[in-house]
């Protein structure tokens, strides 16, 4: 690709020749900093101060987005989108968006020469990390293409400012949004076809720019119908657009440049216009480019030995300076021995951006396999710093030798067959000579006779040829005859087998039997004997549609079967009968089948019968031939009706036994009995643990039942009580058993009592064993007992007169519910007096039982006791002694 200098530094160039015809969508969900970031930039620029319309950038707007056309022929697989008003108008969005209204930016009235509506600004810092900046571009229109060569010049514009850039816009900046003429800016009316709905037809209008007519630069431009949604010859909805173009810059290195991405409506906001980035096209590089075209091989990367060569275009951006790379080959293959030999450096003169060398691969004859040819390019970094480097790489392979495998032919019934090579390896395409003439791949043939045809193949590169031969065998065959035999006169067990005879024909012969007209099977043989009178007919077709048939006449008469089974009888179900039928007539063995009330019952000639109730007894013989006879009888059951008697309702104390009986009578006797709790005698005996009825089935031997049930209910009474303490002695007793029965209470010490609640004292230490005993009128009881300690009491005196008057002579403790016990009494001088274990044992005042007596005062009494029920009290006290 050459890049022709113009305007000092400015370079625009067409990228792409063909439309798009495929589907795009788009979003904007994304702020306007994030698109520029993530879509619009590619590598070596690094951006800063993004604004949307002169303000902070960090907010999603409805004007700029992301189009994809990955899935589509858009030009872009995808592009950073503006648009004048939404850029969902590319996807055939309605045009009901609100407008902007009337704008201001001076650069772009300064292009389209009118008053400008809904302006979409993006601008940006950048710094470069080459020698030039450069992005591709799409600009698209509504206003194409019935408003073009009119007022209506929408118009966009990239300006460029920065250092060493001198133009006429603000801030002294350039638009690099121009035609590949480096001079015509792009607007509707400087790329268009002419057509002018609006204004008639448009022809003879002026260009907008340069004094030419309409069509302006319609090399540039791509019509796309009506653009309204309607008559689109694709799925973009804009009436127009132009091819992608480049727009590019000379830059100095790592200085900060601005850019101002700019579009408008022009007079007024209807029909709007878009302008299409191509992702990551935004960039700034020094390195060098290769591309490489092949004239034939294998795919765009691999040349063929000996087969075409290649051209290897390398390419810098700029050609102002000569410049000198350097190239370094490696790689399986070698320099100058496999392929033509590539120098060790180029040389760009000033003014030349592309340098091609047209290299061939060498046809050696030597089987290699992939060889990979790497060139490692180094040139100066316009930056400074070391060298920049890049890796181009390519193959060499070379093509099997070419081989051709024939395949003999077949006619078949004289049809048409196709004669087709299996050829493999060589230059494609193959050429093909026929000794036919024909030079086609593959030939149809239909000879008469066996022939032999040839074929030579030859590869595109002229480097292999081989010539093959196709035998093609023509039978041929006598004419197909069938015989099947003479006419039949059957009996139904006559073996039947009929072989055809068939003669001639071409084989793989399709049988055919038909009975009477209809369609029977495709066997070769008939083995099945038919019945009455009828016509065989056997057809057969060969493998070229011959057919012949041959036709059979039968007859196979029927045989009536006389069967017997005499008079209805009468018998009782405990009855076996012996029944034997009579029969007669048929043809060869006889199979039979007994039927009893519909259901089969045996296949015996003879049966003995028994049953419960009357039954329709059938007798069918079949003969060989599938003849049938049958006969019925009556066997008469008679029906004795059966009564039982069982024991009636009862009632019972819970845990007592009940005698329940049960009596069958009529039918035929021998009755059996099966009570639901499984027994089996007539008379039961049951301990229900509640209320229980129990069901009894009798069955006489006929199998007759009949049934019956009866209940057992249950009754039983509660004992239960509860006591509490009262007065010194005193138990009262809580009865908690059933009420309104009778009571009797054993109180443990020999007393009873039979009032409902009685109240009982005891006067001796010890446990006592209670109950209560309830019966009621049934004589259903219960028996409630329990041990009962009286709690404990205990009276300790505090002073007693022992003078021999006969009162209060002795100092002693009184209790009840001791179990034992333990006093000592002591003078004030410590010394012991008196010691007990026993509650009935007192003190008469003297000194451990002598016969000194201590005198009156106040003497120390210590005690201690424990209860039945292991409560215990220990305590110091004082007693009195007074004369």
């Amino acid at each position: 690709m050459k890049l022709n200098k113009t305007s000092g530094l400015i370079l625009l160039l067409t990228l792409f020749s063909q439309p798009f015809f495929a589907q795009v969508f788009t979003e904007n969900n994304l702020t306007v900093e994030e698109y520029v970031q993530t879509v619009l930039l590619g590598e070596g620029v690094e951006v800063s101060n993004i604004t949307y319309n002169g303000a902070p950038a960090n907010t999603v707007q409805t004007r700029v987005g992301l189009v994809n056309g990955e899935n589509s022929n858009f030009y872009f697989d995808e592009a950073f989108m503006m648009a004048t008003r939404n850029i969902s108008i590319a996807s055939c969005e309605p045009e009901d968006f609100p407008g902007g209204g009337p704008g201001v930016d001076a650069d772009l009235s300064q292009i389209a020469g009118q008053n400008l509506q809904d302006v979409t600004v993006v601008e940006f810092d950048f710094v470069p990390q080459g020698d030039t900046v450069s992005f591709n571009f799409v600009f698209a229109s509504r206003e194409y293409s019935g408003f073009v060569c009119s007022s209506f010049n929408d118009v966009f514009g990239f300006f460029l400012s920065g250092p060493g850039i001198t133009g006429p816009y603000s801030n002294n900046a350039m638009n690099i949004a121009l035609l590949p003429d480096g001079v015509t800016p792009v607007t509707i009316n400087n790329v268009n076809n002419g057509a002018n709905d609006f204004f008639g037809g448009g022809t003879g209008q002026p260009c907008s720019f340069g004094g030419n007519n309409c069509p302006c630069n319609p090399q540039y431009f791509t019509d796309n119908g009506s653009g309204n949604g309607t008559d689109l010859h694709s799925d973009m909805c804009f009436g127009g657009y132009t091819v992608p173009l480049q727009a590019i810059a000379l830059v100095e290195c790592g200085l900060t440049y601005h850019i101002k991405l700019a579009i408008a409506n022009a007079v007024d906001g209807a029909l709007q216009s878009a302008v299409f980035l191509e992702a990551g096209s935004f960039a700034s590089s020094s390195l060098i480019t290769v591309d490489l075209q092949i004239d034939a091989g294998l795919n765009d990367s691999t040349l063929v030995e000996g087969c075409g060569g290649a051209t290897l275009t390398f390419e810098r951006q700029l050609d102002n300076v000569e410049q000198v790379i350097y190239l370094t080959m490696e790689g399986d293959a070698t320099n100058g021995v496999d392929y033509t030999l590539i120098p060790d450096s180029i040389v760009f003169p000033v003014g030349v951006t592309e340098v091609s060398i047209f290299v061939e691969a060498f046809h050696d004859g030597i089987v290699e396999g992939l060889e990979s040819v790497i060139i490692i390019i180094e040139n100066e970094n316009v930056c400074g710093g070391e060298n920049l480097q890049s890796i181009f790489t390519f193959y060499i392979d070379e093509y099997d030798p070419l081989e051709v495998i024939s395949h003999d032919g077949f006619i078949d019934c004289g049809e048409p067959i196709d004669l087709i090579p299996e050829a493999t390896g060589g230059s494609p395409p193959l050429n093909y000579l026929w000794s036919t003439g024909e030079t086609s791949e593959t030939i149809t043939v239909a000879p008469i006779e066996n022939t032999t045809y040839t074929l030579t193949v030859t590869d595109s590169c002229g480097l292999y040829e081989e010539t093959v031969e196709f035998f093609v065998e023509v039978p041929q065959f006598d004419e197909l005859a069938v015989d099947i035999g003479p006419d039949w006169t059957l009996t139904c067990i006559t073996p039947v087998l009929i072989e055809p005879d068939i003669t001639g024909g071409s084989g793989d012969f399709v049988f055919e039997w038909f009975q009477n007209g209809q369609f029977v099977n495709n066997n070769l043989v008939w083995d099945v004997l038919p019945e009455g009178e009828g016509m065989l007919v056997f057809r057969v077709t060969d493998h070229c549609g011959n057919t012949d048939s041959d036709t059979l006449y039968y007859e196979t008469p029927p045989v009536e079967i006389t069967v017997d089974l005499g008079d209805d009888y009468f018998a009782s179900c405990i009855d076996v009968t012996s029944i034997t039928g009579l029969y007669s007539g048929g043809v060869g063995e006889y199979t039979f089948q007994w039927y009893v009330n519909g259901q089969p019952y045996s296949t015996l000639p003879a049966i003995g019968f028994q049953s419960l109730i009357t039954s329709e007894i059938i007798f069918e013989v079949t003969d060989e031939c599938g003849n049938v006879g049958t006969d019925v009888v009556i066997v008469f059951i008679p029906n004795i009706p059966l009564e039982l008697s069982i024991s009636p309702d009862t009632t019972i104390c819970l845990g007592d036994r009940a005698h329940l009986l049960a009596e069958a009578t009529g039918g035929e006797g021998g009755f059996t009995y099966q009570w639901s709790n499984g027994q089996t005698s007539p008379g039961i005996q049951v301990i229900p643990n509640d209320t229980t009825t129990y069901t009894v089935v009798a069955t006489d031997i006929c199998g007759i039942t009949i049934g019956g049930s009866t209940t057992v209910n249950t009754t039983s009474v509660h004992a239960e009580f509860t006591i509490d303490f009262v007065g010194t002695n005193g138990a009262s007793f809580q009865n908690l058993s059933t009420p309104d029965v009778n009571y009797l209470w054993h109180f443990g010490d020999g007393n009873k009592s039979r009032e409902f609640e009685p109240i009982h004292e005891y006067y001796f230490d010890g446990n006592y064993y209670i109950s209560l005993y309830v019966t009621d009128s049934l004589g259903c009881s219960d028996l409630f007992a329990m041990e009962y300690n009286p709690p404990m009491f205990l009276y300790i005196p505090n002073a007693f007169t022992p003078n021999n008057d006969g009162i209060n002579e002795l100092f002693k403790a009184q209790g009840v519910g001791i179990k034992s016990f333990e006093m000592s009494i002591w003078n004030r001088q410590g010394e012991r007096l008196f010691h007990t274990t026993n509650i009935n044992e007192g003190w008469n005042g003297s000194m451990n039982g002598s016969s000194y007596f201590v005198p009156d005062g106040v003497y120390v009494v210590k005690y201690k006791a424990e209860t039945f029920d292991g409560q215990k009290v220990e305590n110091t006290g004082h007693v009195t002694v007074v004369r």
